[in-house]
C-alpha cells in the first residue's frame, strides 16, 4: 500500500543575500522603494517556483517583503512606537534579547490591510491556492507589551488583546471577500 504524506511550506523562506542588501540600502535610503519592490517581486516568483517545482499545493510568498513575520502589525497599524520589549529567553543559549516587534504607546487603529502590500502580487504569480501569514494577536503580549509604555492606553494585556484580535479578525474578513 502507497503512503502519501504533506507537506507545505510554514513560516517564512530564508531571504536571498541581495534582497537582505537591498533592503538595508533602502533603510540607509540608497535605494528607492520602486526598486526595493521590483526585487521583492523577483524573490516572490522564485519562492513560489521553487515551491511549485517541489510540489507544494498551497503556496506562500515566503514573506519576503517583511523584515520579521511579526513586523507587518506596526507597519499597518497605528499605535505602536519604535521601542522594543526585552525577553528573557530560557535554556541552552538564553538571555535577553529585544523583540523584533515595535512596542504599542498609544491605542491602535489600523491604517491599512496587514497583508493588503503582499496579496494581490501573489495572487497573480500563485495560479492556485495560497496562504499569508497573519501574527496570530496573542503574540503582542509578550513581544509588544512594554510596562510604561503601554499600560496607559491598555492597562491590561486583555484590552490589548481584545484590539489586536479585531484587527486581525478585520483582515481575514476582509481576505474572504
Amino acid at each position: 500500500m502507497k503512503k502519501e504524506f504533506r507537506a507545505e511550506q510554514v513560516g517564512s523562506l530564508l531571504r536571498p543575500p541581495e534582497l537582505l542588501r537591498a533592503r538595508a540600502a533602502h533603510g540607509e535610503g540608497r535605494l528607492p522603494m520602486d526598486e526595493l519592490k521590483f526585487l521583492e517581486d523577483l524573490a516572490v516568483q522564485d519562492a513560489v517556483q521553487k515551491q511549485r517545482d517541489i510540489g507544494l499545493d498551497i503556496l506562500s510568498d515566503g514573506e519576503m517583503r517583511r523584515g520579521s513575520w511579526l513586523t507587518d502589525m506596526a507597519d499597518a497599524v497605528d499605535g505602536f512606537v519604535p521601542q522594543k520589549v526585552m525577553l528573557d529567553w530560557k535554556g541552552p543559549g538564553g538571555g535577553l534579547e529585544a523583540s523584533s516587534a515595535n512596542a504599542v504607546g498609544a491605542r491602535l487603529r489600523k491604517a491599512r490591510k496587514l497583508t493588503g502590500h503582499e496579496l494581490p502580487f501573489l495572487q497573480s504569480v500563485a495560479a492556485g491556492e495560497f496562504k499569508i501569514t497573519l501574527p496570530a494577536p496573542s503574540n503582542f503580549m509578550l513581544a509588544s507589551y512594554k510596562p510604561g509604555v503601554t499600560n496607559p492606553f491598555y492597562p491590561t494585556h486583555s484590552d490589548l488583546l481584545r484590539d489586536l484580535v479585531e484587527i486581525v479578525r478585520d483582515d481575514v474578513q476582509i481576505g474572504r471577500a
